[in-house]
């Protein structure tokens, strides 16, 4: 059995870390692969693959020489921006020492591969993000006959939909945000109908009201367009009907399963997709989509190809 020592930038409740280190390795043992966690950088010097998932450190880059110099399969997961020339610095240090990178689009592919020509890079897709055994939802349209709106995300990101509040008047809508509301500033929403939901693991899973749309934008800045679809993948599987800019990743996906017509180039053009949306048979739409999602973006098809990628010897 091949022991592997996993480290994470955050703990289970972060999505980053959630997706792409525990749900990522949650069945690995069936794939014949002991994960280590909570172990020392020392006690990883034991195991035969390491998977840093954004981990950064001084201290961390130490240990990558020993563990290069004792021939261990590095692999360093990226799925966000460096924030500052210090933490770019930081990554670039960490993918030097690193046998394999992975990253969750192919535009963050190609944005390393500007650094490392000649290093092994690999997409992995985010995983679903939701727990093991929680079912799939039927479409929420047919719940809830208003045209009203849902977010869900980092209360950071709230900005990428921010030029849509002032369009909830004219639409007679109301916009419900699921965030962690202790740290939402609410002279944002300056007197816009909008409701907050504060985030709970599998959330969108729950019977609580959460409306039919699930709004979502990467058009804020050059580093939201390399942003993942997880939250489309996120919202099909929950029963939502996601609404999504014409960004790299949601069109990707909204072509893949015929989806094209729910993409909008302005906020001017949601309200109209939204109120054409009754007319498509959502049932047999959501049905087929899941099972792609299922296909594509579960725990065991992200394993495997993890597995075939950065494990397995070529």
């Amino acid at each position: 059995m091949i022991e592997l020592a996993a480290f994470t930038l955050h703990n289970i409740t972060k999505a980053s870390s959630r997706l792409r280190s525990f749900y990522l390795l949650s069945n690995s043992k069936k794939q014949g692969i002991k994960v280590f966690r909570n172990i020392s950088y020392k006690e990883a010097c034991k195991c035969q693959v390491i998977h840093l998932q954004s981990v950064l450190n001084l201290r961390l880059l130490f240990w990558q020489i020993i563990w290069r110099l004792k021939k261990i399969n590095i692999i360093y997961d990226i799925a966000d921006q460096p924030g500052s020339w210090k933490s770019k610095l930081g990554y670039l240090a960490a993918i030097f020492f690193s046998n394999t990178l992975t990253v969750n689009t192919q535009d963050r592919l190609i944005y390393w591969k500007k650094f490392f020509p000649f290093k092994k890079i690999i997409v992995l897709p985010d995983i679903i993000d939701k727990g093991k055994n929680v079912p799939d939802l039927l479409p929420r349209i047919y719940n809830d006959s208003s045209i009203n709106f849902f977010w869900i995300g980092h209360h950071q990101n709230i900005p990428s939909i921010q030029k849509f509040f002032p369009l909830l008047d004219s639409f007679k809508s109301r916009l419900l945000i699921c965030t962690d509301i202790v740290q939402v500033d609410n002279s944002a929403f300056d007197g816009h109908p909008i409701d907050l939901l504060q985030w709970e693991q599998d959330i969108t899973f729950s019977n609580k009201k959460m409306n039919s749309f699930m709004l979502l934008s990467h058009n804020h800045n050059k580093n939201s367009l390399m942003k993942s679809n997880n939250k489309m993948v996120l919202a099909i599987c929950s029963g939502f009907i996601p609404i999504v800019s014409r960004t790299p990743e949601y069109e990707v996906l909204a072509k893949e399963l015929n989806l094209e017509f729910l993409l909008f180039d302005d906020f001017d053009e949601v309200f109209s997709i939204a109120k054409d949306a009754p007319s498509h048979n959502w049932n047999d739409i959501l049905d087929r989509a899941q099972s792609y999602i299922e296909k594509n973006f579960s725990r065991t098809a992200v394993l495997t190809t993890f597995i075939e990628s950065c494990i397995k010897k070529t």
